[in-house]
């Protein structure tokens, strides 16, 4: 018996040895297959997340191209453009102003040809005025001359001289405003002018006291614009692709405006109520305004008279 238990006890310890020599080569197995596998899996998410960041890399540059091509085609188009229209203006000055130099013209027709000298000096002067706005937003934004003025006054004298065949009225209260007297006539210049070139044959001009600004109010019962002109940021050169926003303006009108009314401290809105569109031009009165919201719902209602 003691016999058979030493046997007994022999052959389970060489099992366990066995089995001891078994589990240490899986053991060695497994350190190699782990040792194997991590770097492997390791590696291939990096390289889904390497190519993940280079698909995002390209799209992103595609799209900074697509901008940057966009633009390009803005700029080439604006600047084409700048040649005809400035040189339309010149050539009927420059005509008419040899004719009354050499008097070959009649009284009656000289009287005429100055009034259209003057229409296109008028017209030169807004192109060349939106022009160098276009220039100075792109290149890091407009620099203005704040300074308190009478704004009433100074609405007077861009009506009176807009030259639009429209019948223009103006209704405007006494106050004094603090922005760049020169940017404000130009942003009231290009409203009005775009209300009589493009509106209806009705244009209202108001001026009165919000709270603490004081609303410029542009009203034409003509059929009204796309609001995008206005609320959606444009390049400096941007306009809608088919006309200029407004004629004589190279397109720049409405854009120059917001540009300016930005750069003033101002901000403008738009609407279009019971047949009339209206565009306000929200200014800050002596002292500082407070900031405002809901701006387009201080817009007085049209005048329909």
């Amino acid at each position: 018996m003691t016999d058979l238990l030493v046997l007994q006890q022999q052959s389970v310890a060489a099992a366990v040895s066995s089995t001891e020599s078994l589990a240490g080569r899986i053991d060695t197995i497994t350190r190699i297959g782990i040792m194997l596998v991590l770097p492997t899996m390791a590696f291939g998410v990096y390289r889904r997340r390497a190519r993940r960041s280079m698909q995002e890399a390209r799209k992103r540059h595609a799209a900074d191209l697509e901008v940057e091509r966009r633009a390009a085609i803005a700029r080439d188009e604006f600047f084409a453009a700048v040649s005809h229209e400035l040189r339309t203006p010149l050539t009927t000055i420059l005509g008419f102003s040899e004719v009354l130099i050499d008097g070959s013209a009649h009284p009656g027709e000289q009287q005429e040809m100055m009034g259209l000298i003057r229409k296109d000096a008028i017209d030169l002067e807004r192109r060349i005025d939106d022009l160098v706005a276009a220039a100075r937003s792109a290149a890091n934004g407009l620099n203005t001359e704040v300074d308190d003025f009478a704004i009433e006054s100074a609405i007077a004298d861009v009506v009176r001289a807009s030259g639009v065949e429209a019948e223009v009225h103006t209704e405007c209260e006494s106050a004094e405003v603090r922005a760049d007297p020169v940017a404000v006539r130009q942003i009231v210049r290009n409203l009005v002018s775009n209300a009589g070139r493009h509106g209806g044959p009705r244009v209202w001009v108001s001026g009165r006291v919000v709270g603490d600004r004081y609303l410029v109010a542009v009203s034409d019962n003509g059929p009204g614009f796309d609001p995008d002109v206005i609320n959606t940021p444009r390049g400096p050169f941007a306009h809608d692709n088919q006309e200029a926003i407004l004629e004589g303006t190279i397109g720049l009108g409405l854009g120059a405006a917001v540009a300016l009314a930005e750069a003033s401290k101002g901000s403008l809105v738009y609407r279009r109520v019971s047949g009339w569109t209206q565009v306000g031009l929200f200014l800050p009165l002596i002292p500082p305004a407070a900031p405002m919201h809901h701006l387009e719902s201080e817009l007085p209602e049209a005048r329909t008279a």
